[in-house]
């Protein structure tokens, strides 16, 4: 014998012991494992949801290219341009965006009202 102090292995290591459960410990695992099972299925659910409703929405456009929009509204509203001018080029700029292009008869952006000018200052009386 090599080793005779060594004692021989008695079977495999305690790594899981089992241990009791009280019936109250088991009723909360269970528990908690259903709400768990719960979270999991309405996050996916919720993610589903909201890739079929922003697929489902109107086209956006393109932050980059709306600039263009922004900028012919405010020529309309400084007056560069009449209303129909203003119609057919919002048109335009919406056909080549992608979006649908509105009706004929669609109002422009509300025009600022214009600014008030204070009075010019009273020359004193007495010079």
């Amino acid at each position: 014998m090599p080793f005779p102090n060594r004692r021989p292995i008695q079977g495999p290591p305690q790594f899981f012991v089992d241990h009791h459960r009280s019936e109250g410990q088991e009723i909360l695992s269970t528990v908690l494992q259903f709400v768990a099972i719960v979270l999991v299925i309405l996050a996916i659910l919720w993610v589903i949801r909201a890739v079929l409703n922003s697929r489902r929405t109107s086209p956006r456009i393109p932050a980059a290219r709306s600039t263009a929009l922004s900028e012919l509204d405010l020529r309309y509203a400084r007056g560069e341009l009449d209303h129909a001018d203003y119609l057919q080029r919002r048109s335009n700029l919406l056909v080549s965006l992608g979006a649908p292009a509105p009706a004929p008869d669609a109002s422009p952006p509300a025009t600022p009202p214009p600014a008030e000018t204070p009075p010019a200052p009273k020359a004193p009386r007495g010079a």
